[in-house]
């Protein structure tokens, strides 16, 4: 999860039976001065109980479906993409993301490399952005 852009007003959750939380995700709108450009995927998490049951893809669906018509992107690490390629999301150059993305992306590749030891890739869900 991204700790950054956290608004609990744009979290969609899900919860068990008993009412725990399960799963979560969350779209931030990047507006321009007319009209919202484009949504950043700024988290989605399942619980480790809960996951491969089928809650980070109702979550994601549920989120694009949210977005309607208004592009979403993603920084991810690489090992990732099968999971989100699953929603509809490709793997685009860093060159044909938003300039908002850039830094993030940036510093994330640091991250990843270290933290992870994979690498940091954007994709989006709009067939017009991917290579």
């Amino acid at each position: 999860m991204n700790p950054l852009g956290l608004n609990a007003s744009r979290f969609l959750v899900a919860l068990d039976a008993q009412g725990t939380l399960s799963a979560c995700g969350q779209l931030e709108p990047k507006p321009s001065a007319v009209k919202v450009e484009f949504q950043e995927l700024r988290t989605l998490i399942v619980a480790k109980s809960a996951r491969g049951q089928g809650l980070g893809t109702s979550v994601m669906k549920a989120l694009v479906e949210r977005a309607g018509s208004v592009p979403i992107f993603l920084t991810t690490l690489r090992k990732t993409i099968p999971f989100y390629a699953r929603a509809g999301f490709q793997e685009i150059p860093l060159s044909q993301a938003p300039r908002a993305l850039w830094f993030e992306a940036a510093a994330g590749t640091v991250v990843a490399r270290l933290a992870a030891n994979d690498q940091l890739v954007v994709l989006c869900n709009q067939p017009r952005f991917s290579s």
